[in-house]
């Protein structure tokens, strides 16, 4: 081959190596660019300056049945609706009721109560406990029964609330499925399944709690017509 037959393909060559060269030096110049422009393109939609306020610490803090949860104080608005959280608190109580009316009958009345919390003014009580009564029929073997009770209560300010209430009662569990005294059956002096309402008042050394109640007829079904009755504690 003549040298006058090379010279085209040598001057192909060069002009192919050139155009390489500058394709590569024009994609690492964007990618260059691509690199410093980045952040502008996130500060522009928000996207890095809520985030460095980020402080993962916040989930760090233990969890208390007796407080509200941890506040997240410093957040990303991409990741949360709201700026702080105030959630829920719940506490547990234990009470014993006793009652013992003469020439009628006795009442103990053990109950576990779980509180929740759901707002400023309003909360909601969960319970069940354990109802010993008896009256003079047979008093040497009281009834053993299973109580379940759920309640709505609002506060209208810090002494003065309003509640609704409902109360399931069992059968007695250590009696015959047909047993029957006639002294606790519908008096309301004795734990019984009912629905109610009522209002309490608290002041500095006393409590009043008044309340209306239907109870469930076991033997025909349905409601007995309302009763009432008015609690004061000091």
């Amino acid at each position: 081959m003549s040298l006058i037959q090379t010279i085209p393909i040598k001057a192909a060559i060069v002009i192919i190596h050139l155009l390489f060269c500058h394709l590569l030096f024009a994609q690492t110049e964007n990618q260059k660019i691509t690199k410093e422009q980045e952040p502008l393109r996130l500060k522009k939609y928000n996207l890095l300056d809520n985030s460095l306020n980020y402080q993962p610490g916040y989930f760090a803090e233990p969890f208390s049945f007796n407080s509200p949860f941890p506040t997240f104080e410093n957040y990303n608005p991409n990741l949360f609706f709201q700026k702080s959280t105030q959630a829920a608190s719940f506490s547990f109580s234990q009470k014993k009721f006793e009652s013992i009316m003469p020439g009628l009958g006795s009442i103990a009345h053990y109950t576990n109560k779980l509180r929740w919390n759901a707002g400023k003014k309003t909360a909601l009580d969960f319970g069940a406990g354990l109802a010993m009564q008896n009256t003079i029929i047979d008093p040497f073997i009281p009834n053993f029964q299973i109580s379940f009770r759920a309640a709505l209560e609002y506060s209208f300010n810090d002494w003065l609330s309003a509640y609704f209430y409902g109360q399931y009662v069992t059968k007695p569990i250590n009696k015959p499925d047909d047993y029957f005294d006639p002294l606790i059956y519908k008096n309301p002096l004795f734990i019984q399944t009912e629905i109610g309402a009522g209002m309490k008042a608290g002041f500095k050394k006393s409590n009043i709690d008044f309340q209306i109640n239907s109870i469930y007829d076991s033997k025909f079904g349905g409601m007995t017509p309302v009763n009432s009755k008015i609690k004061i504690g000091f």
